[in-house]
């Protein structure tokens, strides 16, 4: 009697033990949903101050203040010391010839339309570690667990490549469509390079 007691008793631990981890599992996995859904919508990544529909102007005299100031504090250093530092706060305002121009800073790239600035930015890159993902490491499986909503999945363009901070080919993107706003991250041997928030505004 008492086995038989002993028994109930452990299959009721382990009935128990195994609901309160499919609740925790189910749980994280929203708030993962969650964190990304929400910096979707909001149109701004982490690592950047600025989000879409910013003014071009105001993202440019901010990133040039932190550049020039980086400059006049270390101008006593040397050009391979500026190369080799990684304080160094780069800015490069780029006409990309055709639709867009780049606005490269420290973590992330901003973009506008030459043809329609007072839009505001409608995409910003990063090849940075975001939304809890790590660059070169987290996979394309991983990525589609986490944001927990269906996606299309497509072989990179010449028009997806734009948002690169250096060219890759062969790169596969996992695209994800929010209200107002489409998420591309990009992956090369199905490991996360690249990730992308536009505008569809």
């Amino acid at each position: 009697m008492k086995k038989l007691l002993c028994l109930v008793l452990a299959l009721s631990m382990l009935c128990l033990w195994g609901c309160g981890t499919s609740k925790n599992d189910a749980s994280s996995q929203n708030q993962e949903i969650s964190e990304v859904q929400k910096a979707a919508e909001s149109g701004k990544l982490s690592v950047s101050k600025f989000g879409l529909g910013a003014s071009p102007k105001e993202v440019k005299e901010h990133y040039k203040k932190l550049s020039d100031d980086y400059k006049a504090a270390h101008k006593e250093e040397t050009e391979e010391d500026h190369i080799h530092s990684d304080e160094k706060i780069p800015f490069y305002d780029l006409d990309l010839k055709g639709k867009y121009t780049e606005i490269d800073v420290a973590d992330c790239r901003f973009y506008y339309e030459n043809k329609n600035e007072d839009k505001g930015i409608v995409a910003i890159a990063t090849d940075a570690d975001v939304l809890g993902f790590k660059v070169g490491i987290t996979t394309k499986q991983e990525v589609e667990s986490s944001v927990g909503k269906k996606g299309e999945t497509f072989n990179a363009t010449k028009d997806e490549e734009i948002f690169l901070a250096v060219s890759i080919e062969g790169l596969m993107i996992f695209r994800v469509e929010y209200t107002d706003t489409l998420l591309d991250f990009y992956f090369y041997d199905n490991t996360l390079v690249n990730t992308v928030l536009k505008s569809t505004k």
